[in-house]
């Protein structure tokens, strides 16, 4: 084959290549464009980033529905003066994981003192560090109100935005975006429990009270009546309000 005749098959090579390559990318602007809106992959994905980083997450909003009940069963709670210690309960949590430091925990029960102070160690022991910061709370919402074994719950599910990463002991990124914003939801659980530190000022460990009428002794608290004359007894209400547990 003559020396022209190889210089005409690589032009059409040359051609196809280039045919190919425009089509690719005719292609992908296509895709992008359809998927995103954008002119590139890279670009739509960012913009995905983004608007994921600003878009609240939705909640299960049971407001209306449970808060009815829980007025009738307690007609003295309040829904906004107990929302707004959820989400200052929850603040107080993410401070508190952040800085490593269980006294910054607003009162709560023990077992979320307990759960916050395990966190805490674990981090300490695996030499990682929580960064949150820029802390919005979009929206608090009842989720859930149980009653079991003679305590009811009710759970505040808030959905909140912020910078949170979580760093290793040489500052490297384990999870989470210092650049871009975290949308989740947190459950808070506030349970109307026996109050441990009221307990202890009416019997001091053990129910030292006695029947107004024959003297007899009152076996427990919350007794109405005297199991040996049958009069009744003023019930000592050790029952509390308590957030006792958070969950992402």
């Amino acid at each position: 084959m003559p020396w022209y005749g190889w210089l005409v098959i690589l032009a059409v090579i040359a051609l196809a290549v280039v045919y190919v390559v425009v089509k690719a990318k005719k292609a992908v602007r296509n895709f992008s464009g359809q998927a995103f809106g954008t002119n590139t992959i890279a670009q739509g994905l960012r913009q995905q980033k983004e608007m994921l980083a600003e878009t609240p997450k939705s909640l299960k909003a049971m407001t209306s529905i449970f808060l009815p009940r829980i007025e009738r069963d307690f007609p003295e709670f309040h829904y906004e003066h107990y929302k707004e210690k959820s989400e200052n309960m929850l603040r107080s949590y993410i401070s508190a994981v952040a800085l490593k430091d269980a006294s910054k925990l607003l009162p709560c029960a023990r077992e979320l003192e307990n759960k916050t102070k395990a966190v805490i160690e674990d981090l300490k022991n695996s030499k990682k560090t929580v960064h949150s910061k820029n802390i919005v709370i979009h929206d608090t919402q009842i989720s859930n109100y149980i009653k079991k074994n003679g305590n009811c719950y009710v759970e505040f599910q808030i959905a909140v935005g912020y910078i949170h990463y979580v760093e290793d002991e040489k500052g490297e990124i384990l999870e989470g975006d210092k650049n871009y914003k975290t949308q989740t939801a947190f459950t808070v659980t506030l349970a109307h429990i026996q109050n441990e530190d009221g307990l202890s000022e009416h019997t001091s460990g053990t129910v030292g009270l006695t029947c107004p009428n024959c003297g007899a002794p009152i076996k427990s608290i919350g007794q109405k009546f005297c199991d040996y004359c049958g009069t009744g007894v003023r019930e000592i209400n050790i029952h509390t309000w308590k957030f006792i547990d958070i969950e992402e």
